[in-house]
């Protein structure tokens, strides 16, 4: 629904999550606004959730947010651009969807309870 399950689908390939953290029995893949407080501070995750939906006639378009966290800059941007060179531009022809990425700014940790956080614009057309 609104692109999330095929964003969860595309990113739930091994050249991704072979560089998240794992969690309780997969890796630290969530589809949510906020991480688990659970989940450890220099973990490696990526969240994602639906920012604005355009339907149009012939397509819906949706805008999602994809936030690669880590403990590390470093680690954040590696994830980040993991994600990039392995989604941007995909086209699904089983799915019916194509996806549009950009890299956004990385935002520091605001105190040792938060870790790096670079996030991805992703924009994804479906049929």
């Amino acid at each position: 629904m609104f692109g999330l399950t095929n964003i969860y689908s595309a990113l739930n390939t091994a050249t991704i999550t072979d560089l998240l953290t794992t969690y309780m029995t997969g890796k630290a893949l969530f589809n949510s606004t906020i991480i688990p407080q659970d989940l450890a501070i220099d973990a490696t995750s990526i969240n994602f959730y639906l920012v604005a939906p355009t339907n149009n006639a012939d397509f819906s378009e949706y805008s999602i947010s994809i936030n690669c966290r880590s403990g590390s800059y470093n680690g954040s941007l590696t994830l980040a651009y993991t994600v990039h060179e392995t989604l941007h531009r995909h086209c699904s022809v089983d799915g019916g969807y194509f996806l549009k990425m950009s890299v956004l700014p990385t935002i520091s940790p605001a105190d040792n309870t938060d870790n790096y956080n670079t996030p991805i614009e992703a924009i994804i057309k479906e049929r």
